[in-house]
């Protein structure tokens, strides 16, 4: 079986958030830990998880205090994988969900993370923040 390797180093949580912080739309973004991890995957299935809120979603309808709590609804989340084969294999698995009650909203890879956004934004609003995150980490 042949493994897909990363053209790029894998980002840390901390560069993960350096780099959202520079788009417009994007407000406060938290790191997963092992003791706030809603998936418990953290150092066994992916390698880092970024949640982060968007401004145009109301944050008032969310109960939880911590953008980790609210969960991809708030505005998103990057997942950083070991591999590429790795963040297909969970980008396939998430579409299994999409157009059903279960999907959590948009997704798409780039190189060994998976960027996903949330299912109160419009297709083309999904549209366009994965491209402006696939903007600033191309910097």
């Amino acid at each position: 079986m042949m493994v897909s390797v990363s053209l790029f180093a894998v980002p840390t949580d901390s560069w993960i958030i350096e780099r959202l912080g520079k788009v417009t739309g994007i407000g406060t973004a938290q790191a997963v830990t092992e003791n706030n991890d809603p998936n418990k995957g953290l150092g066994k299935t992916y390698l880092a998880s970024v949640y982060f809120e968007v401004s145009s979603i109301d944050q008032s309808k969310f109960t939880q205090a911590d953008v980790v709590g609210k969960g991809t609804g708030c505005g998103g989340c990057i997942e950083v994988y070991p591999s590429v084969e790795q963040a297909e294999n969970r980008n396939l698995y998430l579409s299994k969900f999409d157009g059903t009650i279960f999907s959590s909203g948009g997704h798409i890879i780039f190189d060994t993370m998976v960027i996903r956004t949330s299912s109160k934004l419009t297709a083309s609003e999904q549209k366009e923040l994965e491209d402006l995150i696939i903007k600033v980490f191309k910097e």
